[in-house]
Formats: structure tokens, sequence, C-alpha cells
């Protein structure tokens, strides 16, 4: 059965599989904190869709994953572009929920109203939902984030100025997202396991 939408909007287009008891996992977390390797892991582990902030951001204004907003003079981070690409996400979340798909949205997350706008989405679909905060040390993450930038067609363009930005932006979990949170911290050596173990409390 053919995908609900193009698998271009798919951070790693692969073979999913559909399930009468879909799940959304909303990942959040500063740049360089482990969400897209923890997102890599729940994607091929549950064969879900992995729907990714920096490749949907770019796919709206026209580019490849791999190409440099910058070196295409474009301006993709302004906050009508955030709103556009976070409106996008969950546009393709449902979609994708509704015909039997399990989603990981990959992004930041970190205002609340973010979070939010995918939450409601998980409630009106009665979806099994779960927020995957990602952490790790100041110089785990400046380390990621400098050995990010030297790897050529990466499709974040993060770098550790733009992740100390963030902090400013940055709403920690409520009382509204505390039934829904994982707190991962991915300098642990098995941070992994420790992620499934949460995830299948969370009833994933």
């Amino acid at each position: 059965m053919p995908l609900p939408i193009d698998e271009k909007w798919l951070y790693e287009p692969t073979e999913l599989t559909q399930s009468s008891t879909p799940f959304l996992v909303i990942m959040m977390g500063l740049s360089g904190s482990g969400k897209s390797t923890a997102s890599g892991m729940i994607a091929h582990e549950f064969q879900a869709a992995w729907v990714c902030a920096d490749v949907v951001r770019k796919r709206l204004y026209g580019l490849r994953p791999e190409q440099s907003s910058k070196a295409a003079g474009l301006n993709i981070y302004s906050p009508a572009a955030h709103k556009k690409t976070f409106t996008q996400m969950g546009s393709l979340a449902h979609t994708l929920l509704e015909s039997g798909y399990s989603v990981i949205l990959d992004s930041a997350a970190l205002r609340a109203i973010d979070r939010r706008q995918f939450i409601d989405i998980a409630k009106k679909l009665k979806t099994t939902c779960a927020i995957v905060y990602c952490k790790a040390q100041e110089s785990t993450i400046n380390k990621r984030l400098c050995n990010r930038l030297k790897k050529p067609g990466a499709a974040s363009e993060a770098t550790v100025d733009i992740m100390k930005q963030q902090l400013d932006w940055l709403e920690e979990p409520c009382s509204i997202d505390a039934p829904l949170l994982i707190s991962l911290n991915t300098d642990h050596l098995f941070w992994q396991d420790e992620l499934k173990r949460q995830l299948e409390h969370h009833g994933i």
C-alpha cells in the first residue's frame, strides 16, 4: 500500500509498518542533544515514519536536505519559517497516524506551544503519545555539533551559537507534559536500553 504522503518529507524513507495502534513520539531538546540519533533508533526499531524538522523546513523552501540554505541565500529559520515548518510537520503526522503509521517528530520542540500542537493531534486521534526529552553535557553537545558541520550533506545547519540561542527559547516541560515525558541522558553508555524500557512503560 502506498504511503499517504510523499516520501520526500521523511528523513529516511524506508518500508514502514501499519498498525491498528500507531503511536506518536515527540522529540525535544537542544541541537546536539541526541534527538536525531534517538529518532533513528526508534524509527528502525518500530518501522515508524521519521519526520524531521530540518528536512521538512528545507523541502518547504525548495531545497534538498543536503543543500545549504545560506548558500542558496534563503532565511529558513525566521519565525514565519518556524511556524510554517511545525504546521507542515503536524499535518504530516496527522495524515500518517490516521493511516495507521507510527510517527516520530524530530525537532527541538523547545516551546510549549509547539509541543501542545503535536500533543493535540495525538489526543484528537486517541493515539498513544510520548515526549522524549534528550539531554547531554554541554561539552558533548559542542563536540557533536562541530563534528556534524564537518560532514558534507547534513540536513541540520545548527551551530554552537544557534544552540546557545535555543537556551533562551527553552520552556521546560510542565505538569501537562509530565505524564508523557521520557527524560533521556544521551551521555549515558546504555541510553538505548533505557529509552526502550521507557517507551515500553509508556505503552509503545
